[in-house]
């Protein structure tokens, strides 16, 4: 997923919309999350198939790899897939959207605003099932700053470490105008970058995740102004005031038109994964995205995974600290995630019926398997 954001929002009078420069990370990066190099990369389930092969193969990606796809990864490491027949492979680029304009991977998993980035490029795009959902996001500081109050009597002698692009982008407007901060706006070339920044004191806060920078906090390196895992985080009116859907399978309308059945399968597969996993050790869930054959965290220790999974001790679980579900998607929280995209710093048209919720949303495989 594009986490390289320009330094202000693209305008459509400024040159055509490119889903390619705003292809946002899904704000979900975990900790010691990295990058794929450049160019697509395929990793097959390492139990995938039998002799006999795969009745279907099924490509999903995404851009930035990260915890969002806890369970597909799981489901790949159990040989679940094989188990029903499904050759799940996963792929990864620079950004998730270009992977299904150019045909190299059939679903993504990847924020909600490719469906009218993608679409307003002439690659109609649905979004078919809901990964997270009203995800809590938290203001961390540098040591020396140790509430809002002390961020706001600083007046414009701070710096807020910025994306630019994406829902962190509207959590920080958000935060900006209901506490009237003045900090300057550092936009990052990569939002990798804010966590070591911030450590250094080269900026002073920064909108981010638990599952980031929990093991920084625990250490001591940083400080929370608002904590994404308080109890009253809801209550104390520090989320969005509006649902939104963070992170969302999407896939074309021409490979949905076809592949109903094989699309159906595959939510068979991440239902079963889920249920699964809430009866797991984090340990046994680890182990598994280790066995998944995806490079990233096959390189990785167990335990290092275990960590990440529960932000270093933060949360109990992946779903607690990411607030993982996969679920269909309703009108309502659609229509508040599209008017969303001007707050998140892209350029679209929220009220374009190209993308409203008759066609912006396929939820018949969703239903079927998850539930309305």
């Amino acid at each position: 997923m594009r986490r390289f954001a320009p330094a202000r929002p693209l305008r459509s009078t400024d040159r055509p919309l490119r889903f390619i420069a705003l292809t946002a990370a899904a704000l979900l990066v975990v900790p010691l999350v990295a990058c794929s190099s450049p160019g697509s990369t395929a990793q097959a389930a390492s139990s995938a198939g039998t002799a006999a092969g795969p009745e279907e193969t099924v490509t999903f990606g995404t851009g930035t790899i990260t915890l969002n796809l806890a369970v597909p990864f799981t489901a790949m490491g159990l040989g679940l897939f094989a188990k029903n027949n499904l050759n799940a492979q996963f792929v990864t680029g620079p950004t998730a959207a270009p992977l299904l304009a150019e045909g190299t991977a059939d679903m993504i998993f990847d924020r909600a605003a490719d469906v009218p980035l993608l679409t307003s490029e002439g690659k109609p795009t649905k979004a078919i099932a809901a990964d997270t959902e009203d995800t809590h996001a938290g203001l961390v500081a540098t040591k020396s700053v140790t509430s809002i109050a002390q961020l706001r009597a600083m007046g414009t002698n701070c710096t807020i470490a910025s994306e630019g692009s994406g829902v962190f982008e509207a959590f920080q407007a958000y935060w900006i105008s209901k506490y009237n901060l003045h900090c300057k706006i550092a936009t990052l070339s990569s939002y990798s970058l804010a966590p070591g920044g911030l450590v250094s004191g080269q900026y002073t806060a920064a909108v981010e995740l638990a599952s980031n920078v929990s093991s920084l906090v625990a250490s001591g390196s940083l400080d929370w102004l608002i904590n994404p895992l308080s109890p009253n985080y809801v209550k104390g009116g520090y989320g969005l005031p509006y649902p939104f859907v963070n992170n969302a399978v999407m896939a074309s309308s021409a490979y949905i038109s076809h592949n109903k059945q094989t699309i159906t399968r595959f939510f068979e597969v991440l239902k079963e994964t889920e249920a699964r996993m809430k009866k797991m050790t984090n340990t046994q869930i680890a182990q598994a995205i280790h066995d998944s054959g995806v490079t990233y965290y096959s390189s990785q220790s167990v335990q290092a995974i275990e960590e990440q999974l529960t932000g270093d001790g933060a949360a109990p679980n992946i779903f607690a600290l990411n607030n993982l579900d996969l679920s269909t998607i309703s009108s309502g929280v659609w229509a508040d995630t599209m008017k969303s995209l001007v707050a998140q710093g892209v350029d679209v048209n929220p009220n374009d019926k190209r993308w409203d919720y008759a066609a912006g949303v396929d939820n018949t495989m969703a239903q079927q398997v998850f539930g309305s």
